[in-house]
């Protein structure tokens, strides 16, 4: 048998060693969008979010760790019973650990289930809601989390429940067919419900006491019952942003928190509320006070505030040049390099993403695009017409004249001083005075441009479409004088990244509404252009190749695959976020970097790979069948092997996904369909020893 190490990072309980694909720059502790948060006492607590995300602090905050679970899905909600005893729920997904976090383990569950809000009255009894298809989803548990029974409603999307006691909880939402809030409540542990419809949508429901309660929605919608819910009446919150968390100290005192940062707080029971101005652009989901002066809030792109004077001031726990998209990416040097993005958001980095810091454009118009052509000279383009110039490294950016007020998408110069922008209804822009200058070229379609890329100061391409599924690829060979329309398939949708390796060799990239991706490759300068198989379903935004045959694409939901072979096959990588990824720049076969939603900034040193170290030792070698895989796989040696076989399915992060259990056989059956896909490693642990292996599932 080969024992293989995969070097650098330690998985805890296991005798492997795993090395991280991409390590992320901004935010941190991590940037997942984090959507509950609770804490045992005031320095110890939890909080999870999406992409499997579960981080724990013993501290208050200041240091944040891991919590190893064993999914990569959404995390929507956690609470603890006691000290040791905590359950997550999610999307397919319930984790529990009893040890304080040090490890959580999977609970049955139907991987339909999408889950919300979880409440446990008690240490044995919980409850959770949410949705499951077109049906309400509302499950129970009366031995502290370990098995689950469902119920359902037709016809409800649950978003938040909380339970007085055994018996009686209360449950918001929003219905389906009218797309008013729904209240229910059950006074009989769940067996049977009453339900009032309330307008708008509602999100969030805590009661301090058995008989007052509040709930939230959209529009800054407040209600408050003193009467266990027999009446509620409407509040008046001051503002009209959707509030989707609510925690209460007592029965007048209390935090509620929603869209744009927002955080109020009342402490006459709800007659007037203070609002708090965060200056965090994103969505506050999640509140909880463990004490009446120490409260957390969590958020959109991995947010965490702490504040110690009951809302008085909130402390930024987590850190982050940026909380604002970012769209593009470039690199004048191995060191230095830029992003822009929304509110003319521009950072820059001077130690290879080591630390970013954050640079004053002078506009607050959306940026798409950042190109410099020396280590001095840039450019910036965005809506309404934008570019900025800065002639000295960033440091000021003017304004150029333009001549249009349409969205700009992407900036390219072949040549110092030959620059092309593109954008909204087929513009073309193009200065030969290094951007003093631009004329609008005129070209025969109003499609909207994403993308383009020229292979000299002549010779160039712009890809698009009509905002649906109709791609478009466009070629000139002088200058932008004329365009001529690319062969492509009429069955590519709109495309949103186009890269030339060289004169001959280029791709393209896109994808629209997650209803299939577009990978297409020339090899003769545009004059034919053939179909990749990707292998996901995802829109791809962004795709770059630091030599021919390496290349990479990234997209919707933090997917990036990677192709050694020049695009005929391509392999799933784990980015370690859910967070998009519209833009990606390598300046070197092996260190790229990935910019996206929420100020995302991530870097790999290792080609976003894997390096599998081989040495050779005894005993029988597995094979593993199909690979990749969709369904089920079989794991096979050529001798029956004695005593207990253990397989674990590691995530490339570390991370166990699935563990299976055998007996004496020479072949084991595993169904993996219900993985996420990606690239996990297979630990096969029998008495001659472990091996492990590579599977792609897909």
């Amino acid at each position: 048998m080969k024992k293989i190490t995969i070097l650098l990072l330690v998985i805890f309980m296991f005798p492997l060693i795993a090395f991280p694909q991409w390590t992320r720059q901004n935010p941190l502790p991590q940037g997942n969008s984090l959507s509950s948060v609770f804490f045992i006492d005031a320095n110890r607590g939890f909080t999870v979010g999406e992409n499997g995300a579960c981080i724990m602090t013993s501290d208050g905050g200041t240091i944040w760790a891991d919590s190893p679970n064993t999914t990569s899905r959404t995390l929507t909600s956690v609470c603890f019973t006691d000290a040791n005893t905590g359950i997550a729920v999610g999307f397919g997904t319930i984790q529990k650990t009893v040890n304080g976090g040090a490890v959580w383990e999977a609970v049955p569950c139907n991987s339909s289930w999408n889950l919300y809000s979880v409440s446990f009255p008690d240490a044995n009894t919980g409850y959770a809601v949410g949705l499951n298809g077109m049906n309400t989803l509302i499950i129970k548990t009366t031995d502290g989390g370990s098995t689950w029974n469902d119920i359902y409603w037709n016809g409800f999307a649950l978003y938040s429940v909380y339970f007085t006691d055994v018996n009686t909880g209360y449950a918001v939402g929003k219905t389906f067919e009218s797309g008013a809030g729904i209240l229910l409540k059950t006074t009989n542990g769940g067996i049977s419900w009453s339900g009032n419809i309330v307008q708008p949508y509602l999100y969030s429901i805590f009661f301090p006491s058995a008989n007052t309660g509040y709930f939230t929605g959209e529009n800054g919608t407040i209600y408050k019952t003193t009467d266990a819910g027999s009446n509620w009446t409407a509040l008046s919150s001051g503002t009209t942003v959707s509030l989707v968390s609510a925690f209460f100290t007592d029965d007048n005192t209390g935090y509620v928190t929603g869209d744009n940062g927002t955080i109020l707080k009342t402490t006459d029971g709800g007659n007037s509320w203070t609002i708090n101005s965060t200056g965090i652009p994103t969505q506050l989901k999640s509140v909880y006070f463990p004490d009446a002066n120490t409260g957390y809030v969590v958020g959109i792109g991995g947010v965490i505030l702490k504040t110690t004077d009951a809302g008085a001031n909130w402390t930024l726990l987590s850190s982050s040049v940026t909380y604002n998209t970012l769209a593009s990416i470039d690199f004048t040097s191995p060191n230095t390099g830029y992003a822009a993005g929304d509110a003319g958001t521009i950072v820059k980095t001077i130690d290879a993403g080591s630390r970013w810091s954050a640079l004053s454009s002078r506009t607050t118009k959306n940026l798409s695009s950042v190109c410099f052509t020396d280590e001095n000279t840039g450019y910036a383009a965005g809506y309404m017409g934008t570019i900025l110039k800065t002639s000295d490294a960033g440091a000021n950016w003017v304004p150029c004249s333009t001549g249009t007020v349409l969205n700009l998408y992407s900036l390219d110069f072949p040549e110092t001083n030959t620059g092309y922008a593109a954008g909204d209804s087929g513009t073309i822009l193009k200065t030969t005075d290094a951007g003093s200058n631009w004329t609008n070229i005129s070209v025969s379609t109003d499609y909207l441009f994403s993308s383009l890329c020229f292979t000299d100061a002549y010779t160039g391409y712009v890809v698009g479409g009509n905002g649906f599924m109709e791609g478009c690829l466009m070629k000139t060979t002088n200058g932008g004088a004329s365009w001529s329309v690319s062969p492509i398939s009429s069955s590519v949708s709109h495309l949103r990244s186009v890269f030339f390796v060289n004169a001959d060799t280029g791709f393209a990239a896109g994808g629209w509404g997650g209803m299939g991706a577009n990978m297409i490759k020339t090899t003769d300068g545009g004059n034919t252009w053939s179909a990749l198989s990707i292998g996901t379903n995802l829109d791809l935004y962004s795709v770059f190749f630091p030599n021919a045959d390496t290349g990479f694409v990234a997209g919707q939901y933090g997917i990036i695959y990677k192709t050694f072979d020049g695009g005929a096959t391509w392999t799933g990588l784990s980015s370690g976020t859910s967070n998009y990824l519209y833009s990606m720049f390598f300046t070197s076969p092996k260190t790229g970097y990935a910019v996206g939603q929420y100020g995302t900034i991530l870097k790999t040193t290792n080609g976003g790979g894997v390096f599998i170290q081989e040495q050779n030792s005894p005993g029988p070698a597995f094979t593993i069948y199909p690979n990749p895989a969709t369904g089920k796989i079989a794991i096979t040696s050529s001798t029956n092997q004695s005593g207990e076989t253990r397989i674990s399915m590691l995530d490339i992060t570390g991370k166990m996904r699935a563990e299976y259990k055998f007996g004496n056989h020479n072949t084991f059956l595993i169904d993996v369909s219900k993985l996420s896909k990606g690239i996990y490693l297979v630990k096969i642990q029998t008495k001659a020893g472990i091996e492990v292996k590579e599977l792609i599932i897909q």
